[in-house]
């Protein structure tokens, strides 16, 4: 097959070489074979052959499985999902049992190392006491004490406070 879309490398067939260097798949070499005796060989041993380096003089293939190929490649290449920072909200008014609900929450989160944002919003007459607030964050970050890092804290716009919390390394 041609490398395109749905197969990066070109494989088998699709090899243009009149001869390869052969990697077998500890990827040791086993030396420069004509394009026919080296797929002979894959063949022989049922696997693909793979070319892995065309601007080489002679061009490398690997001697293995694509399918495999592909998976152990992407997985070096590190293609999974980014960490992502989780936001957890809270209200100035918030019963003791619903804060410590949200803390366990913020707890596995940060376990599982994600860095959580935590948010308390104070609404209509909350404004005029933003003490009360401050008390709630700081009750909520107790509860979360030598979880992760020091949390870094700040206050937007006097209505609303934020910390972040980041995962121990």
């Amino acid at each position: 097959m041609k490398p395109g879309k749905q197969h990066p490398h070109a494989i088998n067939g699709a090899i243009q070489a009149a001869t390869v260097l052969l990697l077998d798949e500890g990827r040791r070499a086993t030396g420069p074979f004509p394009l026919k005796e080296a797929l002979a060989k894959a063949r022989a041993q049922g696997k693909d052959l793979i070319l892995i380096a065309a601007g080489a003089n002679p061009p490398v293939c690997l001697m293995a499985d694509y399918g495999r190929f592909l998976f152990e490649h992407k997985k070096r290449a590190g293609h999974h999902k980014p960490v992502r920072e989780k936001e957890i909200q809270l209200s100035a008014n918030i019963f003791e049992h619903d804060l410590g609900v949200k803390a366990r929450h913020a707890r596995e989160l940060l376990e599982g190392g994600h860095p959580v944002r935590v948010v308390l919003k104070l609404r209509g007459r909350e404004k005029a006491h933003p003490e009360l607030g401050q008390r709630q964050l700081d009750l909520f970050l107790a509860k979360l004490d030598g979880i992760g890092a020091e949390p870094r804290r700040n206050q937007v716009n006097g209505s609303v406070f934020v910390a972040r919390l980041h995962p121990k390394l």
